[in-house]
């Protein structure tokens, strides 16, 4: 633009006033429009370094502005083809410190921004987007600590998802999945967190006050059933059997709530699949009754046979 500006009109150079003048605009403009992106820039949001940056170049840019001032109504003396007016100094200081300045908050903002992406990108499931096992399990554990009885850990798995990917091909298993995810975010409060354990296993941690866990994931799972997903001009039917477990039944024992959240999955794909378990105590002891009568039986059978 100054180029621009000075080739169209070359006293523009040629009056240093003037010159500083434009130099001012330019610059003061830029200093504000950057500090607005660096403020509001998703990649530097919760970075410590960012209000400083913004600091700097809003006061930068704000210095810049005020020659506009000097330069339209208090122009400098010209003495051997140099400014001589004590503003003019004043201002090759200020530009000084604020080189070195930007330079020290450029360096640790770019620091602060590659450290925060390879953060985010080791919590990350790179194929879904949402948190992968490591975090959401480091995430879960800290939330469950200071929950109440309110709060519920689910295990979900989508039915026969092998098939999907024997019968359309990975590619469409992978779509599947997105779509999934993308089903089930619409679904959740704002607060829940929402994990990718591996394979076709997810997790979600309902923290209390986010309603009642049976009711939400109810709806969760009727959607996904009743979801359209495509891939490739093809519809992919896609069903989900969920396991949930809450703290007021097992506790805040990530481990214990998992075991018992993935107990209550596995009864939910016994009955039938694409349905949702609560986990309870009354339920596991009639399973274990179950299994030592079934037991028991084949210990006879081996007996009367032998």
């Amino acid at each position: 633009m100054y180029l621009a500006a000075v080739t169209y009109n070359p006293s523009l150079y040629l009056d240093l006033n003037l010159s500083t003048a434009m130099h001012s605009l330019f610059i003061g403009a830029a200093s504000l429009v950057s500090a607005y992106t660096v403020f509001t820039g998703p990649e530097s949001k919760s970075l410590p370094i960012t209000l400083s940056a913004t600091i700097i170049l809003v006061s930068h840019g704000l210095f810049r502005f005020s020659f506009l001032y000097f330069t339209l109504f208090d122009p400098s003396p010209i003495v051997d083809g140099r400014m001589a007016a004590p503003w003019w100094k004043i201002s090759l200081l200020e530009i000084f410190f604020n080189t070195m300045l930007m330079a020290i908050s450029t360096v640790i903002l770019i620091k602060d921004r590659s450290e925060k992406l390879h953060r985010v990108a080791s919590e990350t499931d790179v194929l879904t987007g949402i948190a992968n096992r490591r975090a959401f399990v480091e995430k879960t554990k800290n939330a469950a600590i200071g929950s109440d009885t309110g709060a519920a850990l689910a295990v979900l798995d989508l039915d026969h998802f092998k098939k999907i990917n024997d019968k359309y091909g990975h590619a469409a298993g992978d779509t599947a999945l997105i779509d999934f995810v993308n089903i089930v975010t619409k679904f959740l409060p704002r607060k829940a967190l929402f994990g990718r354990m591996g394979g076709e296993e997810f997790a979600v941690y309902l923290p209390s006050g986010s309603g009642e866990p049976l009711d939400i994931l109810e709806k969760v799972c009727k959607q996904v059933a009743e979801s359209n997903i495509q891939h490739n001009s093809t519809h992919i039917p896609l069903t989900l059997s969920i396991g949930i477990a809450t703290i007021e039944a097992v506790g805040n024992n990530f481990d214990t709530l998992f075991a018992s959240a993935d107990r209550a999955l596995y009864l939910a794909k016994q009955e039938g699949r694409n349905r949702v378990k609560l986990f309870s105590h009354t339920e596991r002891l009639r399973e274990m009754f179950n299994q030592q009568n079934n037991l028991a039986e084949q210990q006879t059978r081996s007996i009367q046979a032998s």
